[in-house]
């Protein structure tokens, strides 16, 4: 049995993700939207990506923040070797993965340039030892500088009460597997829903299980292998992360998932009278957790520092500038929060996001706009969390109109629709506006490779174009969940889409910057 592993599930690498709240852009304006001063984004800084996986997520940041020194640490070689080739295949120079563990960064090394700015670490506290989470928040410790931004996030007991038993069974079952874990996921599901029809009075017990089976169902095997099957699953409790990053002298000041930072929307409304009257951070956040039964944080965290004044926050966030995601804009605005759907002013919010749809703005332009003059500038720190929360606008990078961005950028798009075409499914596309990585489709990405590679831009030249990458590729064409089989209609649908794709997609790539205009 492997001892470096640390029990930690390699014999299969994990999925290729981005993650938008891990990003420079997105976390600087959630730390001004918050009031404390964030890292200066327009000059020199450094980004780190602890448990970096495939390295996507510290690609995006190099290629979109060329000002940035980006490094991404994992002690799973497999990972390292692949973030180093779509790095050097989209000809970035200012990113560097070095196969690292946590213990060798918690104990310093040679290798590495300095304090960091910005320091990341998305879905790892949860599913490493105790040893090494004493690892991960020592390295917080020695290398985020002051005034820096730490991102963690981890799954809650709140949210998973119920599965640890379960999953510790889904864990026994892999081990006693001969096959590669993800392959052996299947058969553990099937398992698990063989003693649920049978009667097993666990799942009565806890009837939210279903749900979370049910999301296990549809996954990708190799997701659910890193996310349930290694030997150490362990969700806590923000009081217990609290308590750690305490020890790395930092602060919370905030979610990255920016509408949970609005107890108005965080949590049912007979909570807020006990919520408002409890003073101590930490209990009002596990209050919080509580109340919405949460199952994952996205937490932000700084080094020292204190609030900024009001009056000085007003000033910066009006040099804020957001960008319409493409998200459609109906009546009513309806905004998703943890307990449903809440409707947005339609006289305050349709003007901002008519505004938005039509091109970047600052807070400062949205302020402008005829008619909302009379609103008080918290009211439009409010709305930019309300509209980046709800998937209707991201932040924009200060880096969006440096040349080298959207050139860098447009590389390392490149490679990845190149392997888009080679059957390899990519989860998003870089967008230099946004800093951020933007979800795209399959066809819809085929298509945009053609356009940007010259070769189709027509509707009727794009649908042969894509149908020929879509087989090449080894994918088939589906519709409502079957093979399309017939080339008539195959020719239908794709024609279909592609009027879908060039009416409403294209424009949205053009604005975010992934496809010149």
């Amino acid at each position: 049995m492997a001892l470096w592993d640390h029990g930690y599930v390699t014999d299969v690498a994990y999925v290729t993700n981005a993650y938008a709240e891990t990003m420079p852009t997105w976390l600087a304006a959630g730390s001004l939207l918050l009031r404390y001063l964030p890292p200066d984004l327009t000059t020199p800084f450094r980004y780190a990506d602890l448990g970096c996986g495939n390295g996507l997520n510290a690609i995006v940041a190099a290629a979109t923040n060329p000002n940035a020194e980006v490094w991404g640490f994992d002690f799973n070689p497999t990972h390292i070797e692949y973030a180093r080739g779509l790095a050097a295949q989209a000809g970035l120079t200012n990113v560097r993965f070095e196969e690292m563990s946590f213990q060798d960064l918690a104990e310093g090394s040679a290798a590495l340039p300095g304090k960091f700015d910005i320091m990341a670490t998305h879905g790892v506290l949860s599913w490493i030892s105790l040893e090494n989470r004493r690892h991960l928040v020592a390295t917080f410790d020695r290398w985020l500088r002051p005034g820096g931004l730490a991102y963690v996030s981890y799954n809650l007991s709140t949210g998973w009460a119920g599965m640890e038993p379960l999953r510790l069974l889904m864990r026994q079952l892999a081990e006693q597997g001969r096959r590669r874990t993800d392959q052996e996921v299947p058969d553990i599901v099937g398992i698990v829903d063989q003693l649920k029809a049978g009667g097993a009075r666990f799942f009565a017990a806890h009837p939210g299980l279903e749900e979370q089976l049910n999301q296990i169902r549809q996954m990708d095997p190799r997701y659910v292998a890193h996310e349930f099957l290694n030997r150490d699953w362990h969700p806590v409790m923000f009081a217990d992360v609290a308590e750690m990053m305490t020890e790395a002298r930092t602060r919370y000041i905030g979610s990255a998932t920016m509408m949970e930072n609005m107890d108005s929307l965080a949590v049912p409304a007979g909570v807020l009278p006990v919520l408002n009257a409890t003073r101590d951070p930490v209990t009002r956040e596990t209050m919080r957790d509580i109340a919405a039964a949460k199952s994952f944080r996205r937490d932000i965290w700084r080094r020292g520092g204190e609030p900024i004044p009001p009056v000085e926050q007003a000033v910066m966030v009006d040099n804020l500038a957001m960008v319409w995601s493409g998200k459609p804009v109906e009546n009513p605005i309806l905004f998703a929060t943890p307990f449903g759907t809440v409707t947005g002013q339609a006289e305050f919010y349709g003007p901002l996001l008519d505004r938005l749809s039509q091109g970047p703005a600052t807070i400062g332009q949205l302020r402008a706009i005829p008619g909302l003059q009379n609103h008080p500038p918290s009211d439009f720190a409010q709305a930019a969390l309300m509209m980046i929360g709800g998937k209707y606008a991201f932040p924009v990078s200060p880096a969006a109109g440096l040349t080298e961005a959207r050139a860098a950028t447009a590389r390392l798009n490149a490679a990845i629709l190149a392997r888009f075409r080679k059957g390899i499914d990519m989860p998003c596309l870089a967008s230099p506006v946004t800093g951020c990585g933007i979800a795209i489709s399959i066809l819809d990405a085929l298509a945009a490779g053609r356009i940007l590679d010259g070769t189709a831009a027509e509707r009727n030249t794009l649908t042969e174009a894509v149908l020929r990458d879509l087989q090449q590729s080894g994918r088939s064409l589906m519709q409502e969940g079957a093979i399309v089989r017939d080339p008539t209609v195959a020719r239908s649908v794709m024609d279909q889409s592609i009027r879908d794709f060039l009416t409403t997609q294209l424009p949205v790539l053009r604005g975010l910057g992934i496809v010149p205009a």
